[in-house]
């Protein structure tokens, strides 16, 4: 939704991540990681998943990052990564646990935008099913924009 280019100027640090704030706190997400190479911690990461995956539990990535490096992660600012959820609802209604006023300053403030509600408004991602787009009572306009967004780029570079 916005450049970031200012990404590659950031302080040298094994991992950057933006919260997942729609889940109980503190709790970081995966949408998008800002990782430096470092054979060290990848060596880690490899015996840990494979410690996990002998014990028969099931890790996604998401679960690693929390369990391994919530305490030592370095926060991007801001809200980087938003749920399209948040635009279900009208412009100005209060966005979900954010410092942001409303919905509408939310889409100023996002950078990325993670699909988490279909265009049916239930939870899915557009390339799943039809294209075509519920009506949803009062929503932003932003939501259907980011689906029409979606999908023209996915025919331009995807066919």
């Amino acid at each position: 939704m916005k450049n970031m280019d200012h990404l590659f100027h950031l302080p040298s640090y094994f991992l950057y991540a933006s919260r997942a704030y729609w889940l109980h706190q503190p709790f970081l997400t995966s949408v998008m990681l800002i990782i430096e190479p470092n054979q060290k911690i990848y060596d880690f990461l490899h015996s840990e998943l494979h410690e996990r995956e002998s014990r028969g539990e099931i890790n996604f990535d998401m679960d690693i990052i929390n369990a391994l490096y919530i305490d030592t992660v370095s926060l991007l600012p801001g809200y980087f990564v938003v749920l399209n959820s948040e635009f279900v609802k009208s412009p100005n209604e209060p966005a979900m646990n954010t410092p942001f006023k409303t919905v509408d300053d939310l889409t100023k403030e996002a950078y990325i935008v993670h699909f988490s509600t279909s265009q049916s408004g239930v939870y899915g991602k557009p390339w799943r099913g039809e294209r075509k787009i519920k009506k949803q009572k009062n929503a932003h306009p932003f939501f259907y924009e980011i689906f029409n967004t979606w999908w023209n780029y996915q025919d331009r570079l995807c066919y």
